[in-house]
């Protein structure tokens, strides 16, 4: 058995967790789930800095900063087309593409 202690920044919450050794974790399923996990601990970081209750255009810039500082490439305000029934309908701004 395998027991782990994790404890949050300011000591007060505290995760205990016990596992078998032989019990192997499940796959999550995800195409890039290495990938994934680092973009949502990124999302995390910025989310433990700046707090909630801002509009989206705050997040976006410390997002990009945290993305660079991490090594995860990505692009800012890209232009697609946007199709409905394989028909193309119009265009369309993203935030971040990663």
């Amino acid at each position: 058995m395998k027991i782990s202690v994790i404890s949050g920044p300011d000591n007060t919450e505290l995760i205990i967790r016990i596992m078998k050794e032989d019990i192997k974790p499940r796959r999550s399923g995800l195409l890039y789930e290495e990938l994934t996990h680092k973009i949502i601990a990124t999302a995390m970081e910025v989310h433990k800095e700046l707090g909630c209750g801002f509009l989206e255009p705050v997040y976006e810039e410390p997002f990009s900063i945290e993305l660079q500082s991490r090594n995860i490439d990505y692009e800012n305000q890209k232009e697609l087309e946007i199709h409905y029934t394989k028909a193309r309908c119009c265009r369309g701004d993203t935030n971040q593409i990663l």
